[in-house]
């Protein structure tokens, strides 16, 4: 019965320590992309956002020498990962310093203790399957504080771009296709604009397609009519 107790207690080790890796002579690289697309449900129910992201990265400018991720929400729900229709792992990682990146992280405020993201890492086991292009896609959920007055006297809630409520390329503009799901009689902000929306009896559609900034990120805001 010992010895069982003592595999059992091996393994959990061995799995936590696969789970959350120390950077020590590890190299990574942000995945970033040119272009992205997100799908996204709102539930007022569950005040939950859930989300697909959608992106491709030339195979040739994956590297096996390096381990790869992004930064999202800290307090995000990731519940599936495929890249070229293969599932990947995710792993986490503690320690981190600018210098762990390749180029050198340009946001090293991202890795403070109090930092309202952290480094969602994918293991890239199946590289060699990917095809020309590696299609990536994302599927998780985030929370959503309740609704407030806000300075309009409406009231809305949403997230502060610097809370990467998506993944965000930090070293160049890009191209973002948004698309959103809500009950009727709420609009979208991005940023300073408004998304278009198209109602059907119990939802609705709205789209926007804005340019995100590495250095001024796009607030989420929901408002209601």
């Amino acid at each position: 019965m010992r010895r069982t107790i003592m595999f059992f207690a091996l393994l959990l080790l061995a799995s936590l320590l696969a789970a959350q890796e120390s950077p020590a002579a590890l190299s990574f690289k942000l995945l970033e992309a040119n272009e992205y697309e997100l799908d996204m449900f709102y539930s007022t129910e569950l005040r939950r956002l859930y989300m697909q992201l959608d992106f491709e990265i030339p195979k040739s400018q994956l590297d096996p020498s390096f381990h790869y991720g992004f930064f999202l929400h800290k307090d995000a729900q990731i519940q599936s990962i495929t890249v070229s229709g293969k599932n990947e792992k995710l792993y986490w990682v503690t320690n981190m310093v600018p210098e762990h990146f390749e180029p050198t992280l340009p946001q090293p405020e991202l890795l403070a203790w109090n930092s309202p993201v952290r480094f969602f890492g994918i293991h890239l086991d199946k590289l060699r399957d990917y095809g020309e292009k590696a299609q990536f896609k994302i599927w998780y959920n985030i929370d959503i504080p309740t609704f407030e007055l806000d300075g309009a006297n409406k009231l809305s809630t949403g997230l502060d771009g610097t809370e990467f409520w998506h993944p965000h390329n930090l070293n160049q503009d890009t191209n973002i296709r948004l698309t959103l799901v809500t009950t009727p009689y709420m609009k979208l902000r991005l940023g300073k604009s408004f998304a278009s929306s198209e109602d059907k009896q119990y939802s609705r559609t709205h789209k926007l397609s804005f340019i995100d900034s590495p250095t001024e990120p796009s607030s989420f805001r929901l408002i209601r009519d």
